[in-house]
């Protein structure tokens, strides 16, 4: 409906954030990967869009979690300023971007580096097992 220009009431944006979010799923579940980029996008670009105010932030979130859509989640926890889901969602990720990422909100809270740490040492736990019985916690994690 961007494309033409209509517009749309509250009601019917969230109903084609769910029906884009639904085909996204579909998409991902049957391998179709073009078609799966493409409702990303439009996804994300619902979420992004001025005019997404309708819906609610809240909302929004809901949706895109119970679809399961993990970049829609990042993007709703960084606008809702929700710290700590945010450090959840990047830790589940586990990725050098996500620990990146979790180390950048350090620098805009220095009150968040206690977990983040916690969260690294708990990423590197389970990559490489557990601590020795002889070793502390802190001599793993700077042997790591």
């Amino acid at each position: 409906c961007n494309r033409h220009n209509c517009l749309l009431n509250q009601s019917l944006r969230r109903t084609l954030l769910e029906l884009t979010l639904e085909e996204w799923n579909n998409a991902k579940r049957t391998g179709d990967k073009e078609l799966e980029k493409q409702r990303r996008n439009e996804a994300m670009s619902a979420l992004t869009d001025n005019d997404m105010e309708d819906i609610g932030d809240y909302e929004a979130l809901v949706i895109v979690q119970l679809a399961g859509f993990a970049e829609g989640e990042v993007l709703m926890y960084e606008r809702l300023q929700m710290a700590p889901m945010l450090l959840e969602r990047y830790a589940k990720d586990g990725g050098d971007r996500a620990r990146r990422q979790m180390l950048a909100m350090c620098r805009s809270d220095p009150e968040l580096l206690a977990d983040v740490l916690g969260y690294f040492v708990g990423m590197a736990s389970d990559k490489l097992g557990h601590v020795s019985r002889n070793e502390t916690l802190i001599e793993y994690t700077v042997r790591i």
